[in-house]
């Protein structure tokens, strides 16, 4: 996203990353909201949250001392607010196409929407804190509650990126229907 200013200085008025102390903040080094973690008596539609769902939102599983954090941006691109949420992934191991193990990560998709009012920011991501925990990251089943325009995208590196997650950036503005010249 930054790249993106620097070759587009004109058109992208701005990238910011949210933090819950400070808002919104032109800093260099984003920071991550940590998803609250359930309490005794939470519970998912009148039942008591399941075990998978509970272990979903820490990063360690087995001491459940550090829960996921959400990356929020807003981007201004010729004066439209444009929003990415990214989930936190664990570390994992998968086999490749040819069978062999490999060092990677859980997959999610982002969640990039527009807000049809500024002022509905807090109450979507108060509503997406809170959801997302409960969908295990399944974001798409969110888009529907947006206050605006929201879609997911896909987080896939392309071999062609000079610059690290490119694809998905373009991916994600692509769905807002911008396209930066």
């Amino acid at each position: 996203m930054l790249h993106l200013k620097k070759q587009h200085p004109i058109s992208v008025r701005s990238v910011e990353w949210y933090s819950q102390s400070q808002g919104f903040t032109q800093s260099v080094t984003p920071e991550l909201v940590a998803l609250k973690p359930f309490g005794l008596d939470d519970t998912f539609n009148g039942k008591p949250i399941p075990t998978d769902i509970k272990n979903w939102l820490y990063m360690n599983t087995s001491t459940r001392d550090e829960p996921r954090g959400l990356l929020i941006a807003r981007i201004n691109i010729e004066g439209k607010y444009v929003y990415i949420i990214e989930i936190q992934r664990r570390p994992c191991k998968r086999k490749n196409a040819n069978g062999k193990t490999i060092d990677t990560e859980e997959s999610f998709k982002g969640l990039v929407f527009t807000l049809n009012h500024p002022g509905d920011f807090y109450n979507w991501l108060k509503t997406v804190l809170s959801q997302v925990r409960h969908m295990k990251g399944v974001v798409h089943t969110l888009t529907k509650y947006c206050p605006g325009k929201a879609d997911s995208f896909k987080h896939v590196p392309s071999s062609n990126d000079e610059v690290p997650c490119w694809a998905a950036l373009n991916n994600a503005l692509g769905k807002m229907s911008i396209q930066v010249n």
